[in-house]
Formats: C-alpha cells, sequence, structure tokens
C-alpha cells in the first residue's frame, strides 16, 4: 500500500472536505504527497496548528487519528464520485479487483 495509513489515500479534496465537516474554516488544499507517507492525523494538528478550530487534536498520543470510525464515514460520505477517489486509491482497487479475479476463474 502505498500510504502510511489507509487514511492517507484520502484526496486531497475530499481531506478538505472532511476538515470542514469538522468545523474548520477554510483549511489549506494541501498535496497528497505531502501527507501520504505520514502519520495523517499528526500532519493535520501541525498543519492546522493554531488556527485549528476543533476542541480538541486530530492525533492520539502515537499521532493515530482518534475517531478513525467517525473520520472515515466523514470521508466516505464526501466521496462524491470516481474523480474524487486518489490515484492510489484507485491503484489498490485495481489490485484488490484483479487479485479476487484471479482466484475465482470463469
Amino acid at each position: 500500500m502505498p500510504g502510511r495509513e489507509i487514511e492517507n489515500l484520502i484526496n486531497p479534496e475530499v481531506l478538505q472536505r472532511v476538515l470542514v465537516s469538522y468545523g474548520e474554516v477554510a483549511p489549506p488544499l494541501f498535496t497528497h504527497k505531502s501527507y501520504l507517507g505520514v502519520p495523517l492525523a499528526k500532519f493535520i494538528d501541525e498543519n492546522l496548528g493554531e488556527n485549528r478550530k476543533r476542541k480538541g487534536t486530530y492525533a492520539d498520543e502515537y499521532g493515530v487519528l482518534k475517531g478513525k470510525v467517525s473520520f472515515c464515514e466523514k470521508a466516505v460520505s464526501e466521496t462524491l464520485g470516481w474523480n474524487d477517489v486518489s490515484e492510489q486509491s484507485k491503484d489498490l482497487i485495481e489490485s484488490v479487483y484483479q487479485f479476487i479475479a484471479s482466484m475465482n476463474p470463469k
């Protein structure tokens, strides 16, 4: 998998919409490359800094997302179509599909 965690595969525009759904005001549009290989929650906290509107941090003491399920539910609801899926996610989907297809010959 190209990202550190599955949530690192979230498309930058979707990530921005998720942050807005948490109450962030005009969060920056990050580049996918900037957060692909680092703990996403820690990256968000460090980049929002004092401008963060959420009361608590996004990261737990290990840099992992707090409320990961809720965060991912928001990401799914903000993924409005195939164009909102990152290229890395599309590659992963294709790999899983090809594996399943190869294990289930006609």
